[in-house]
């Protein structure tokens, strides 16, 4: 190592400070610059959207199983029906805006996926509550985020106080069965970027408060496709939604399938 060091203060280094010397051999140092030279191009549209995302892989593949939950499933283009049922009902209903924060507490289910979707579909800000958590911290999530809507299901409609609008995605749907004058057939109108929050996280707080962690469309969607392009993650994988909706991973398992 000594010998490196005099050798590159010979080489015309004398008047710099030792700091600034290298002690890696010229080969040595464009061996790491190569390693490092991870930086790729994706195909994705710069303004592109979780939502768009989705839209784009039902086009590709309309019949392709999209969830499956014991003996229920639903296709690509099922699971877009009801997407777009539950976000023209926030937006058209209960007029959520681009950036809101809408949070959801449903238990493992088919409305659970319907609902992330339809967040994302309405230009709303997904932000999980999970049903085995305390009440006070329901509450408290709430608050921190001033959400005035909150999508539950059947299993979960009694866990929220008269202040804060609980929509039973079930009931949503099963309204709009009913009702022969809302259009399914055209997607939101809602301009996203990419650039926006997609979702927000809440930390366990452990440690004190607990605190958001907000993800963007684009850094999602970058998180993805460097997933694909190293195969840890494609098109033929069925991915199986293991953890609890309040940690982050469970955003990758529904999200990035």
């Amino acid at each position: 190592m000594s010998h490196q060091l005099s050798a590159s203060m010979v080489d015309n280094q004398m008047n710099k400070p030792i700091y600034e010397l290298s002690l890696a051999l010229s080969n040595e140092q464009y061996l790491m610059q190569s390693l490092n030279s991870t930086q790729i191009s994706f195909s994705s549209a710069p303004s592109t959207c979780i939502h768009h995302e989705f839209v784009h892989q039902v086009m590709e593949h309309p019949q392709k199983l999209a969830v499956e939950l014991d003996e229920q499933s639903l296709s690509y283009c099922e699971l877009l029906y009801y997407v777009q049922t539950l976000s023209l009902t926030l937006l058209n209903e209960y007029h959520v805006f681009p950036g809101e924060v809408v949070c959801q507490c449903v238990e493992r289910s088919l409305s659970m996926v319907i609902g992330i979707m339809g967040i994302e579909m309405a230009g709303g800000v997904y932000c999980p509550l999970s049903p085995r958590d305390p009440q006070h911290r329901l509450h408290a999530l709430t608050q921190q985020t001033q959400s005035r809507l909150v999508l539950v299901h059947h299993l979960t409609k009694t866990k929220f106080d008269h202040d804060i609008v609980s929509l039973d995605i079930g009931s949503i749907l099963i309204m709009n069965d009913l009702n022969t004058d809302m259009d399914n057939n055209c997607l939101s109108s809602v301009i996203m970027k990419s650039e926006e929050i997609a979702y927000t996280i809440f930390t366990s707080g452990s440690t004190g408060i607990p605190k958001a962690v907000q993800v963007r469309h684009k850094n999602f969607i970058d998180c993805i496709n460097s997933l694909a392009y190293i195969n840890s993650l494609n098109k033929d994988d069925t991915v199986v939604q293991m953890t609890r909706c309040s940690f982050d991973i469970h955003v990758q398992e529904i999200f990035g399938t």
